[in-house]
């Protein structure tokens, strides 16, 4: 298989001592994803909204770039502490920088 230097983080993600088992779960349609983003990896599950809000042991939701906004309105109704990922462009190289995995609060 050839490298795609889009995916590099997954490979990062993959070696991580404490995240590396892990999976990642991404929307499948609707308000807050990105039609001109294809991003499609055997980690990466994607699920309707129901499953993406569910807070699991091995799977986090990934965000791709505006987090703030999208997680905000993605978690309105849903209060709890919780971690997630975030997927941060690099718009000029049309490839990623890196993967961020932070808790997230609404409150």
């Amino acid at each position: 298989m050839e490298f795609d230097p889009k995916y590099f983080w997954i490979d990062r993600l993959k070696a991580d001592p404490v995240w590396g088992k892990i999976r990642l779960k991404r929307l499948d349609k609707g308000h807050y994803t990105n039609p001109n983003i294809d991003l499609s990896h055997e980690l990466i599950d994607i699920v309707n909204f129901n499953v993406f809000v569910r807070i699991e042991e091995d799977r986090l939701p990934l965000f791709l770039d505006t987090l703030m906004l999208t997680a905000k309105s993605v978690y309105i109704y849903y209060p709890e502490r919780r971690i997630i990922a975030v997927l941060d462009p690099d718009y000029l190289r049309s490839s990623y920088r890196g993967l961020i995995i932070e808790k997230y609060f609404r409150g």
